[in-house]
């Protein structure tokens, strides 16, 4: 929930703009750039930290033909500059996350554990501080959920073994959790 700030980075989070800077600074062009095509340590990095351990050579040569037929030429190298400026630039959204009424279910990756869900209250805390999940961690989820005070119901469940993009890593965990939030609320 937070913009990637000193606080976050102090327990765990990732410093985007010191990783990826180069890259936004490499697409900047004051002149058209019909020979662009993004590459490969970029391909590379998008699987391995949204992936993780799960990133098979089959998974990484797939998201490399991807990128490389949706980012090339000069409207692709815009393209991806513009959403890589949206991620460096983006601000946090922990001042708004009070005014959340519906339920929360929040799903993230540990490797300290089993499937557990963890129903936070403030009098409760999160021990698990390992992670998969190289952007984020444990701890930032275990704070965070708590700010959503106005919400129905409040869940953060720490899923095992997966990474960054849960639903692809752990798709049965991500679907078992929805039914449930569907099922519960579902009147």
């Amino acid at each position: 929930m937070d913009s990637e700030s000193t606080d976050s980075r102090s327990k765990g989070a990732w410093d985007p703009k010191t990783l990826l800077t180069p890259f936004f600074e490499n697409w900047c062009s004051t002149t058209p750039t019909p020979d662009f095509l993004v590459d490969d340590v970029w391909c590379g990095m998008v699987g391995s930290l949204g992936f993780g351990a799960g990133a098979t050579a089959h998974i990484i040569r797939f998201w490399t033909e991807t990128l490389k037929s949706v980012y090339k030429g000069d409207e692709g190298r815009k393209k991806l500059k513009m959403s890589l400026a949206c991620l460096l630039e983006r601000d946090g959204l922990l001042l708004r996350v009070r005014d959340v009424v519906c339920p929360v279910y929040w799903l993230q990756v540990s490797c300290t554990g089993s499937v557990s869900p963890l129903v936070q209250s403030p009098s409760e805390s999160n021990k698990n501080q390992g992670t998969l999940d190289a952007p984020f961690g444990t701890t930032l989820p275990a704070e965070q959920i708590k700010l959503f005070t106005s919400s129905k119901e409040t869940v953060l469940t720490l899923v095992e073994g997966g990474s960054h993009y849960l639903n692809a890593t752990n798709p049965r965990e991500v679907n078992a959790t929805l039914m449930r939030l569907v099922s519960k609320y579902k009147n």
